[in-house]
């Protein structure tokens, strides 16, 4: 241990890093669980074009029209 460092600090650091490493925990989490509520696009996560508000309002939607058709069919002649 480096003798310059006072063992009454060594708790409070201990006791900040440990409260720093809890924090980016809990955005890490939060930020999961907003990714995965609500899953809404503004564009296309294939094509990228922009997905219309009145599509985007149905609420988790990911694909433009043309793509989520192309999807379905890729999902039925697939079997999956």
């Amino acid at each position: 241990m480096n003798e310059s460092m006072n063992l009454a600090e060594l708790p409070d650091e201990l006791d900040r890093a440990a409260a720093i490493s809890q924090a980016e925990c809990d955005e890490g989490i939060a930020a999961a669980r907003r990714a995965l509520v609500g899953c809404t696009y503004s564009h296309c996560a294939n094509c990228g074009d922009a997905i219309p508000a009145e599509r985007r309002a149905l609420g988790n939607v990911k694909r433009c029209i043309d793509c989520a058709q192309l999807y379905e069919f890729h999902q039925k002649q697939h079997g999956k």
